[in-house]
């Protein structure tokens, strides 16, 4: 990732964690006294509201991390390796055996032709969208392929 991208993904998610302590603050505060009160006074981030707002920021950091990943990797690994090489073969024969427009029922036929369990099919069909990076979703159950 590069350093300009890192620093602003880590100021934006200070920002974020600034804010859900802040938020977390007001909520307990609001139960216990009158909101006119709460804004003639300094009000102070309780250390539970800190921590809880810590562990929050800290689970958004790996899936902003991963999603930067994903999207900087275009599916690549670290060699350079077009993941589709490490695809099953039951994988590859599905993929081949579909139109380059498919819905969720072709794919549906293709398996049981191919005597692949429809739970398998599945799991592959979100790879070629997610992991190998070989076709992308049109609208709910329609896909297109982008690779051969």
């Amino acid at each position: 990732m590069q350093s300009g991208r890192k620093n602003g993904f880590s100021r934006r998610l200070g920002l974020v964690c600034f804010r859900i302590a802040m938020v977390l603050t007001i909520l307990r505060y609001e139960g216990s006294m009158p909101i006119i009160e709460l804004l003639s006074q300094a009000i102070v981030v309780d250390d539970r509201d800190f921590k809880t707002a810590i562990t929050i920021s800290n689970c958004l950091i790996n899936h902003t991390a991963h999603v930067y990943a994903d999207i900087f990797n275009c599916g690549k690994d670290d060699k350079g390796k077009n993941e589709t090489a490490d695809m099953l073969n039951q994988e590859k024969s599905l993929y081949e055996s579909l139109d380059t427009e498919y819905t969720t029922d072709d794919a549906r036929r293709a398996a049981e032709k191919l005597g692949i369990k429809w739970k398998s099919a599945e799991r592959y069909l979100g790879k070629y969208v997610g992991k190998y990076r070989i076709a992308v979703r049109i609208t709910n159950g329609h896909h297109k392929k982008i690779k051969k």
